[in-house]
């Protein structure tokens, strides 16, 4: 790249950071971004920082026809907090389901990393990746999700709430024991837009000692995008197929594919397991196998 078109590809950047805003989703309305499009943005996401390329996150998309899903969660959960609520607070609740014309959940997949399970893990030659870093990864993939979007005329903005710590919108995701509903993205073009804000102004940071680190090259992990199932009972086609690593007999983990017959009963013979996780102490196992594994998994 030349000077000239490095010092234009930087403007770029810098305006489409400052110039982005955050747009309620009830000002946001059609069309959503397409199919294409939907794949360019998280392409984006696909590119965020991911140490051990384990993907420590997942977006689903929640499509029209199943937004009446989550609108009866929200409604639900509500009431689990408060049984008190007023009817109209309980459609408010649900309207929040509705208001964008596109929604996806993001969600954190953690493994409920502690000093001590980090250092277990390393004892066994595995890469402990502390939930810290998988949490600063989903950042780094929402804000190129937003840029991206923001790229493409799309307005933005992101939201959350008590419901996403709902059993009941656990439940209706397929969410795994250590996963965490971080945030809602919604995209759409934006019906009326406000004065741009200013700038913020830069923190200036104190001068640290220079960290020389190793350099590798990363390759982008695929990004899948799944729906909301039609019925709570079955989340997602990950969550109906799971196996148990604490009761599977060998020959249902050595069905799982990518699973040699060996790890199977190296499984087997490593139980019982706390946390999904820790099936990674089986010889044969690791991170990454569990990676790839994760979502045919389960207690």
């Amino acid at each position: 790249m030349d000077l000239s078109a490095s010092f234009e590809s930087s403007e770029f950047a810098k305006a489409l950071i400052h110039s982005r805003q955050h747009v309620a989703p009830r000002r946001l309305v059609e069309p959503g971004p397409s199919g294409p499009q939907l794949q360019e943005i998280l392409g984006t996401a696909a590119a965020a920082p991911d140490h051990g390329q384990l993907l420590p996150w997942r977006f689903v998309l929640v499509p029209a026809d199943k937004r009446e899903l989550l609108a009866e969660v929200f409604g639900l959960a509500l009431q689990d907090r408060d049984t008190a609520a007023t009817p109209e607070q309980i459609v408010n609740a649900r309207d929040k389901a509705h208001r964008a014309p596109f929604l996806m959940l993001a969600i954190a997949r953690l493994v409920g990393s502690t000093p001590e399970r980090d250092a277990r893990r390393q004892e066994f030659g595995e890469l402990a990746v502390s939930d810290a870093e998988r949490l600063v990864s989903l950042g780094c993939a929402i804000q190129n999700v937003l840029l991206a979007a923001h790229a493409m005329g799309f307005g933005s903005g992101l939201t959350s709430g008590q419901a996403l710590a709902s059993p009941r919108l656990r439940a209706l995701f397929g969410m795994h024991e250590h996963e965490q509903a971080v945030c809602c993205v919604n995209l759409g073009k934006v019906a009326k837009a406000k004065p741009a804000a200013k700038p913020k102004a830069a923190v200036a940071a104190k001068p640290a000692a220079a960290v020389k680190a190793p350099v590798a090259e990363v390759k982008k992990p695929e990004v899948k995008v799944a729906d909301v199932p039609a019925k709570k009972t079955v989340a997602t086609k990950a969550a109906a197929k799971a196996v148990s690593i604490n009761k599977a007999s060998e020959d249902e983990l050595a069905a799982l594919k990518g699973l040699p017959r060996e790890v199977a009963r190296a499984i087997i013979a490593g139980r019982p397991y706390a946390t999904v996780e820790d099936v990674c102490k089986a010889k044969g196992m690791g991170l990454k196998k569990l990676a790839k594994l994760r979502d045919l998994l389960a207690l």
